[in-house]
């Protein structure tokens, strides 16, 4: 889960029932327009089931239809919300939505109410409506807000054959009429057809989609952004609510914590081996295996001591002693030519007695 505060984003958030397509809505919108009928990645998780949904809400950024876009160096941040059936409204569903957006996000720029068609408004629906009325206020929620149909084929043959009933524009009418109705509102709800199972192959289907999905975006950026501080107003519908938005707050922090504490416990780890890297080739500058097998000690080159074939580390290894010991004597001997020379001539016989035997005694060790 992405935390979108302070991001500088505009924020879309999805809600709707279980089924609805809102998590294969953000799918195919996060992605460049299909030219195929390969199914988009899946970036939000979708439902398995009509009666199954998503337990947890989905916060990301994304680049929306997989472009970057320049207007106002803004780019779109994604809330994918817990979906709702009936049976589902209970306070671990609804609590885990107000802890996702009060501790994860600062503004809602636009409310998308997604349905998979546009029949008559379901009591989950209403509720789920209801819901979000009371975390943001009626005016608030209702102006910034409005209708995706996901399950409307766009296809030329698809809209010839339901026109013969009702055009797609008699259905986007009649549907906000009942919204109308049912929440006492002043006004028609932008209402978008964009149907997120549409075949990239059919230029008919992807012009629609992209036609439409391009007009969303447009009034995403031009919408200003209504704060998330007051959505526990809510707490007080539900008994025990308040509780369980406290319990969960307590456990993501916590989860937060460990997940900081592991990235901590990798980064030494990282650093750790680093420094063993650099450490090995330090090392490997003090030694270096000269051709032939002949070991370079402090600029004295040793005759080469070769292990036996066979020989254990143990032996291969004192074999590689005793060639450094014979650099260090070599080393040690020219030391004491040069001041036994250096001293003969200028005719110091002390010097000489004093070199040779410092040469001694560098053999000795």
């Amino acid at each position: 889960m992405s935390d979108l505060r302070n991001n500088g984003r505009k924020k879309l958030l999805f809600l709707g029932v279980t089924g609805s397509g809102k998590s294969a809505l953000c799918n195919v919108l996060s992605q460049p327009v299909k030219t195929d009928d390969t199914p988009p990645t899946l970036n939000f998780p979708e439902s398995k089931s009509q009666k199954i949904g998503n337990t947890q809400t989905i916060l990301k950024n994304i680049n929306f239809l997989g472009r970057k876009f320049r207007r106002n160096n803004e780019n779109i941040s994604f809330i994918d919300t817990v979906g709702f059936n009936s049976t589902e409204m209970t306070n671990t569903a609804v609590a885990e939505l107000i802890v996702s957006l009060k501790d994860s996000c600062d503004f809602i720029h636009l409310f998308a109410i997604v349905v998979s068609s546009p029949k008559r408004i379901e009591a989950s629906l209403k509720e789920t409506i209801e819901l979000f009325k009371g975390m943001f206020g009626k005016e608030e929620f209702w102006n910034n807000s409005v209708v995706i149909i996901t399950n409307l084929s766009q296809s030329d043959d698809e809209i010839s054959r339901r026109s013969m009933r009702n055009s797609d524009e008699q259905l986007i009418k009649d549907f906000n009429t009942s919204l109308v109705e049912t929440f006492d509102l002043e006004r028609f709800i932008p209402t978008f057809i964009i149907d997120a199972h549409y075949r990239g192959s059919k230029p008919d289907e992807r012009d629609r989609f992209q036609n439409s999905a391009n007009s969303l975006c447009r009034l995403l950026m031009d919408s200003t952004g209504m704060s998330v501080c007051n959505v526990e107003n809510v707490t007080g519908r539900l008994e025990g609510l308040q509780e369980e938005v406290d319990k969960q707050r307590k456990e993501r922090r916590k989860a937060q914590r460990e997940a900081e504490n592991a990235r901590k416990e990798a980064e030494k780890a990282r650093k750790e081996a680093e420094n063993a890297r650099k450490e090995k080739a330090e090392f490997k500058k003090k030694l270096i295996v000269g051709a032939g097998g002949a070991i370079v000690v402090a600029g004295i080159i040793a005759a080469p001591v070769l292990a036996p074939w066979g020989a254990t580390a143990a032996q291969a290894a004192a074999a590689t002693a005793a060639s450094a010991a014979s650099a260090a004597a070599a080393s040690a001997t020219t030391a004491a030519s040069v001041a036994a020379a250096a001293a003969a001539s200028e005719g110091g016989t002390a010097a000489v007695v004093t070199a040779t035997t410092a040469a001694a005694v560098a053999l000795t060790r």
